[in-house]
C-alpha cells in the first residue's frame, strides 16, 4: 500500500461521499479524522492522499477494513484498521505479529530491535522500529500497533534515515477520540 504514486493531491471533500466509503474516514487540510475508528491524525497540510482509488477499492470490496495512504513528502504513512473476529481474543501482540510480518515482507524491511510498549491516552500501543534499503538509499520506518474496543489499528511511517526522528513521534500526533476500558 505504500506506493509513492501520488492521487493528485485530491482531498475526501472532492470525492463523491455516495463512492467513499465511512471506514475511510475524512481528510481536511492535513487533518484526517476517523469517526468510525474514533481516531485523529494531525499531519502538516502538505500532506496528501496518495492512490485514493485504491483505498476506496479496498474498502468498497472490504467494508469493515481500512487501507490509506497519506504521503509527506517523502515520508509515508499507512493506515490499516480491521474489525476482531467474535471468536478471535482482544489481545494486542496476537493481532499485530501477522500484520507486522505483512508490512514487513510486502515492504522489505527488517527490524531494529523487537516491539516496545507506550500509549495514546489510556490505550496500549506496541510498536517497532524497522528499516530497508531503496535504490541504495536507507530508509526508517516505525510500525504502530493498537486496539480500539474490538478494532485493530495500525499506522506504518516510513521515509529517509534522516526523518527517524520524526517518524518516531508520529504518536504524538494522534488522538483517540474512543477511550475503552482495557
Amino acid at each position: 500500500m505504500a506506493a509513492a504514486c501520488l492521487c493528485c493531491g485530491r482531498t475526501a471533500a472532492q470525492t463523491s461521499d455516495s463512492s467513499r466509503p465511512p471506514i475511510l474516514g475524512e481528510w481536511k487540510e492535513g487533518r484526517y479524522s476517523n469517526q468510525v475508528l474514533g481516531v485523529e491524525l494531525q499531519l502538516s497540510s502538505d500532506c496528501v492522499l496518495a492512490n485514493e482509488a485504491d483505498s476506496i477499492a479496498f474498502s468498497t470490496q472490504l467494508p469493515q477494513r481500512l487501507g490509506l495512504t497519506i504521503q509527506c513528502g517523502p515520508t509515508t504513512y499507512v493506515l490499516m484498521s480491521f474489525p476482531l473476529h467474535e471468536d478471535e481474543p482482544s489481545d494486542l501482540k496476537t493481532a499485530a505479529e501477522p500484520s507486522l510480518a505483512g508490512a514487513r515482507d510486502g515492504g522489505e524491511f527488517h527490524g531494529r530491535g523487537g516491539w516496545q510498549k507506550a500509549s495514546v491516552g489510556k490505550t496500549p500501543v506496541l510498536f517497532h522500529e524497522l528499516s530497508r534499503s531503496v535504490d541504495g538509499n536507507r530508509e526508517s520506518a516505525f510500525y504502530f500497533a493498537m486496539l480500539i474496543g474490538r478494532r485493530y489499528f495500525s499506522i506504518l511511517a516510513n521515509g529517509p534515515e534522516s526523518a527517524r526522528s520524526s517518524l518516531s513521534q508520529t504518536l504524538n500526533k494522534l488522538k483517540i477520540q474512543i477511550q475503552v476500558p482495557q
